[in-house]
């Protein structure tokens, strides 16, 4: 998974949650506050009134069953009296039809129980569901789920507020990397194309190598040139040896340009510090403090900014130091290096200091390649186009034009 999948997975099941709770809470209040408890006792009592009646007739069937069971089991021993030769007589015809009459009557009489045993079922369970529905009702504890109900939406708000910008920075994640992953898909085709060859030309090597007669090698040699476009087995190898190594290295490459995008999306970046005598250049042309002042604004809005100028800024721009200090925002801090020092290393030490700082400057500062800054690669190098600069990694994209009015291509 990508940076912020796991976490953003969390924060929606989260908050999926909450709603669900927010729901079942505004449900119970909306109950509370539309339940009528003097209807529910006029209900429940003509439910109870009902339950008798139904009762009432439902016994007198019961009772009308009984007595047509004891008919039919005197009748049936009449039949049965007096053994086989009684069988032949027409008091036991008249008794086998008074038992087929009586079971008839008897089925009949347990149809007609059906319906009442049904409204026996349903008006029961009517009168518990009242009475669950006024417990409920007596118990219900209105302000507290009041309470509990803001409680869990100000939750559901805190995980909105947290989700929102978690789910922006990785749409916009997703978005810088889909070009990586366009090309990795790509240099692994490669991959697996040129890793086909190789085991083409090994398995038809290893046919001419078992082959016995001229003929079956001229078969192998024709099937060959068939597959792999008439080319020698050697010259297809060293092709695809060589097509499988260049794609492994921009593979490598891809994969390391991707875990520093992601490495960027993921880090907290609090401080920038801006090589100030650096971005006063773009193009190998002095540009002046268009765009630094710019930057240093877009900047200061989210961020604590320091912009740091060699000593000779002030004779290229024409400008005393405190006059250059008063042209940048309140909030940000500028410094100047003494006569004879290079600001390069101030820069780099206090952002090397502090691992939630980075350095803004087109220099590639090959004298301290070891301090941290340098090693932890947070000197982030801005890029002059179209009329744009860029700094990709702080998604900064904003327009200026130089002190002739002229856009820097």
């Amino acid at each position: 998974m990508y940076p912020f999948d796991e976490e953003l997975e969390q924060l929606k099941n989260s908050f999926l949650s909450l709603t669900k709770e927010l729901a079942a809470l505004d449900a119970d209040i909306d109950w509370y506050d539309r339940f009528d408890l003097a209807g529910m006792h006029a209900t429940r009592l003509h439910q109870q009134r009902e339950l008798e009646a139904v009762q009432c007739a439902l016994g007198r069937i019961i009772g009308r069953k009984a007595t047509l069971a004891r008919q039919r089991e005197a009748a049936a021993r009449e039949a049965e009296a007096g053994g086989l030769l009684r069988r032949l007589s027409s008091a036991y015809a008249v008794a086998k039809r008074m038992v087929a009459d009586l079971d008839a009557e008897i089925a009949d009489v347990e149809a007609q129980c059906k319906p009442y045993l049904a409204d026996v079922g349903r008006l029961t369970a009517a009168l518990a569901t009242g009475e669950q529905a006024i417990a409920k009702y007596r118990t219900f504890d209105r302000l507290r789920a009041e309470a509990v109900r803001a409680g869990k939406r100000a939750e559901a708000e805190t995980l909105r507020m947290a989700l929102d910008p978690l789910q922006a920075k990785k749409d916009k994640l997703d978005a810088r990397l889909a070009s990586n992953r366009a090309e990795l898909d790509r240099q692994i085709d490669r991959c697996k194309i040129a890793a086909r060859e190789r085991s083409l030309v090994h398995y038809y090597q290893g046919r001419l190598g078992n082959a016995r007669t001229p003929a079956e090698r001229a078969t192998i040699h024709a099937e060959a040139d068939r597959i792999l476009g008439n080319r020698k087995l050697g010259a297809v190898l060293r092709r695809a040896d060589n097509e499988l190594a260049d794609a492994e290295r921009e593979i490598a490459k891809v994969r390391e340009e991707m875990a520093l995008q992601i490495r960027w999306a993921c880090m907290d970046v609090r401080t920038v510090y801006l090589d100030g005598s650096n971005l006063c250049n773009a193009k190998k042309r002095f540009i002046g403090l268009s765009p630094l002042l710019m930057l240093a604004e877009l900047l200061a809005q989210s961020r604590r900014v320091l912009v740091c100028f060699d000593y000779d800024i002030g004779r290229k721009l024409g400008m005393r130091f405190a006059d250059i200090r008063a042209r940048f925002p309140a909030g940000v801090k500028v410094e100047f290096a003494d006569r004879g020092v290079s600001a390069d290393r101030h820069l780099l030490m206090a952002a090397s200091d502090d691992h939630h700082a980075c350095v803004i400057s087109d220099d590639r500062f090959t004298d301290h390649t070891m301090l941290p800054v340098m090693q932890e690669k947070r000197v982030l190098r801005p890029r002059f186009q179209f009329g744009l600069l860029h700094v990709d990694q702080l998604d900064v994209h904003m327009r200026f034009e130089d002190p002739d009015g002229k856009a820097v291509a």
